[in-house]
């Protein structure tokens, strides 16, 4: 947390001033998490400043209260198959932002990238075990298509399913499996199409993408 708010300190991330009169104070508060690794090995600790949205204002947009944090896992990312212009990006941020550089990219934002000469393999693997964990199928029976071919879920499609907030999650999950699936992604936009009214029949065709999955 010292690290943290030494970096907010040392960037001029804000200027103390009296307290206006008549207008609603936004207050803060610290999150803390611990960062795990690929291995679901813990990495490290981790501090981050953010607003309360119970005090927000209505109108005002909070994420622009904080100086933007920039990751070089991210401008990496988009910038791996020039090392050239990502040194010259980052030596720039660095001028204006406290950075330190994690190393080769292996593991952002649930996806494990696999280093070779002549490209970076993406896989998401971990991610799709988290979330048949989830739901209890990770020793489900697999299915050869994503899709039932002989049936097609409707608007009219059964009782309503039990637990609809489950649903939503397991579906808005799965979106981001396309990233790396997308022979999926026809599959999950039909069952995110009900999202909103679930039935059984609906989550039956979810289950049937995670157990492609």
């Amino acid at each position: 947390m010292l690290d943290k708010y030494s970096a907010l300190t040392e960037t001029g991330t804000w200027d103390l001033v009296p307290k206006p009169t008549g207008v609603n104070i936004v207050n803060c508060m610290w999150l803390f998490r611990h960062k795990f690794n690929a291995k679901d090995d813990l990495e490290r600790h981790k501090a981050r400043l953010v607003c309360d949205d119970r005090s927000e204002v209505k109108g005002v947009d909070c994420d622009e209260t904080f100086s933007p944090v920039v990751k070089p896992a991210t401008i990496r990312t988009i910038l791996s198959v020039d090392g050239i212009g990502y040194v010259r990006i980052l030596s720039h941020l660095r001028t204006g932002f406290p950075m330190t550089d994690l190393g080769p990219l292996n593991y952002f934002l649930g996806i494990i990238v696999t280093h070779t000469p002549s490209y970076l393999f993406l896989s998401q693997q971990k991610y799709a075990q988290e979330i048949l964990e989830r739901v209890g199928m990770s020793s489900c029976k697999p299915a050869a298509t994503p899709v039932d071919t002989q049936s097609k879920p409707s608007v009219e499609s059964g009782p309503q399913v039990h637990d609809p907030t489950l649903y939503r999650c397991l579906a808005g999950a799965s979106q981001y499996l396309t990233f790396t699936r997308p022979n999926i992604a026809y599959a999950i936009q039909q069952v995110c199409l009900f999202m909103h009214d679930p039935t059984e029949a609906h989550y039956d065709a979810l289950k049937r993408i995670l157990q492609y999955i």
